[in-house]
């Protein structure tokens, strides 16, 4: 008997700095680029072996440069995922003025930052319209993001019917891998995305799209 019909969200911006924090090991300061390379199908297969994954929805922001490359490589293996749809936002510039007085200097300057936008709205717009969807049961929502408290305490309370989880990257290492407490709250259950799943959960080094071209591992992203 198939288990309940599962759709997943993944917040990719949110999710790829908590892989970030992955180490050779506790007491490494040595980071293990290779996570990035991570099959998301087969770690929420993985994580939900009984349940039905009709869809998952991965939402994320182009980037530029090199980790731009990196990023093209990496969504056109996921790209390779069967039910796996991808969704942009996109990143605003952002300046703030400050104000220099020093001896050697003295005046002001712009600083810029770049913040991604619309990755949130798209989340949510994205799980309430499932939620109407009445084959729908479950919706798994993988990110720490606390931003995300409104929309998931909407659809517990509108929607008796579903079953909304969250899937926090929590990382051992993360002083505070309870920050998205409120989330966690917010949602019918948690759970943490443990490092054993993403380690037996990552593409091969080389696999190949529909038209046949080789999709090969960022360079950088190849070490133990």
């Amino acid at each position: 008997m198939p288990g309940p019909i599962t759709h997943i969200y993944i917040d990719g911006y949110n999710f790829y700095h908590g892989l970030l924090k992955i180490r050779r090991n506790e007491k490494s300061k040595q980071k293990k680029p290779k996570h990035k390379w991570l099959n998301y199908r087969a770690l929420f297969k993985r994580m939900y072996p009984s349940h039905d994954i009709k869809i998952i929805h991965y939402f994320t922001s182009k980037v530029g440069g090199e980790s731009g490359k990196r990023q093209r490589i990496f969504i056109r293996a996921c790209e390779t995922l069967p039910d796996f749809e991808i969704k942009y936002g996109n990143y605003a510039r952002r300046g703030s003025y400050c104000r220099i007085d020093t001896t050697q200097c003295k005046g002001s300057i712009t600083l810029f930052k770049f913040q991604e936008k619309g990755t949130d709205v798209n989340i949510a717009v994205q799980m309430i319209a499932d939620a109407h969807d009445t084959q729908v049961e479950k919706l798994v929502l993988a990110t720490a993001d606390s931003d995300l408290v409104t929309p998931v305490e909407y659809i517990v309370r509108r929607f008796t019917g579903k079953h909304v989880e969250v899937a926090i990257p929590a990382i051992p290492e993360d002083k505070n891998r309870y920050r998205a407490y409120n989330l966690r709250n917010a949602a019918t259950s948690h759970r943490d995305i443990k490092i054993k799943h993403i380690k037996k959960s990552l593409f091969p080094n080389e696999l190949y799209d529909a038209a046949g071209k080789k999709i090969t591992i960022p360079p950088e992203w190849n070490t133990l």
